[in-house]
């Protein structure tokens, strides 16, 4: 039995398995990193399917080369270069898994039942967007840099910072993946992401600051 997953979440590694096919797109690659290391580490068959616009849209390239070359297939939109999912999906077992959010791994599922796929052996993760479209707008102290900005109602604490061009780490932008998480020093925040439990939520020590907001008027960061 192959398991067939679809990046973009943290999600576990299915126990089941004899092989592993990995399908990820742009930023999408950054859960699967330690779970190809761990696929590596267990002597585990696996491949790496990464679809990205172009070198640019593309996460860790260099690290992936240098640790998962010979698992790893990309597929570059701007030199021509298209995953081709039917074909794919059509040479694995009929026992795939899929795991991953649903609107990106709809294509996935479609070809599964035009290949006759058995839905119990259809499985995915899905997670929705909890972030209102619009908020109130806030005030951020960056305290390293000693800098004050205004976040708008439709704006981003993190969109808001790179108009400075001020470098923050970041991946996902959707709250998943943890990389933007910073240390609050003042003030609450709203949170929306998905990666921060419930408990660490409530201690108001750090946020992410690609989706979450301010509770109230004013913020103080870490940055």
């Amino acid at each position: 039995m192959i398991n067939l997953l679809i990046f973009k979440n943290l999600f576990p590694l299915a126990e089941i398995g004899n092989k592993h096919i990995l399908i990820a797109g742009g930023i999408g690659i950054a859960p699967f990193l330690p779970q190809m290391d761990e696929l590596a580490a267990r002597g585990t068959e696996f491949e790496l399917h990464y679809a990205y616009r172009s070198p640019e849209h593309a996460a860790l390239l260099d690290e992936l080369k240098q640790k998962h070359v010979e698992h790893m297939f990309s597929y570059v939109d701007s030199e021509g270069c298209a995953l081709n999912l039917d074909e794919l999906i059509s040479s694995q077992p009929k026992g795939s898994h899929v795991y991953g959010p649903k609107p990106m791994i709809d294509a996935v599922i479609d070809c599964c039942n035009k290949h006759r796929y058995r839905d119990e052996y259809i499985h995915w993760e899905q997670f929705a967007s909890t972030v209102p479209e619009d908020g109130e707008a806030f005030t951020v102290v960056l305290a390293k840099s000693n800098q004050e900005i205004e976040v708008q109602s439709n704006q981003t604490i993190l969109q808001a910072i790179e108009t400075l061009n001020i470098d923050v780490e970041c991946l996902c932008r959707e709250g998943v993946c943890g990389t933007c998480e910073t240390a609050i020093l003042e003030g609450e925040a709203e949170h929306f992401d998905q990666y921060l439990s419930d408990a660490e939520k409530a201690s108001q020590k750090s946020m992410m600051i690609c989706v979450s907001r301010a509770k109230g008027k004013k913020l103080v960061l870490n940055l």
